[in-house]
């Protein structure tokens, strides 16, 4: 199974982190795969979201209004829905933000 299914993205967050940065993947016991992502926010009045889809915002090179959290708001595991076509072409290829090395 994979992180990104259609439009949903799978993910697995760590607040507090020094940078905002994916950091790999995660793989759970039902053997569900998550993007490992690390956000230099604290998990307090919705700051740590804010910044994670500021991020997918700008990764993706689309609208945050084009994000919309579906599950796990006050989780580390969340599941985000990206509107519009999303293909690896919609990553940035920045290989530091290491993202293309783990799709496909």
């Amino acid at each position: 199974m994979s992180f990104l299914k259609q439009d949903l993205l799978f993910l697995r967050i760590t607040p507090n982190a020094a940078q905002t940065k994916i950091s790999g993947k995660f793989i759970d016991e039902k053997n569900q795969e998550y993007l490992k992502i690390k956000v230099a926010e604290v998990p307090e009045d919705g700051k740590a979201n804010e910044e994670l889809i500021k991020f997918l915002s700008k990764l993706l090179k689309i609208p945050k209004s084009k994000i919309e959290m579906i599950r796990g708001e006050t989780s580390r595991i969340k599941v985000v829905r990206i509107g519009g076509v999303v293909s690896e072409a919609s990553f940035n290829p920045d290989p530091s933000l290491e993202l293309r090395h783990y799709l496909y």
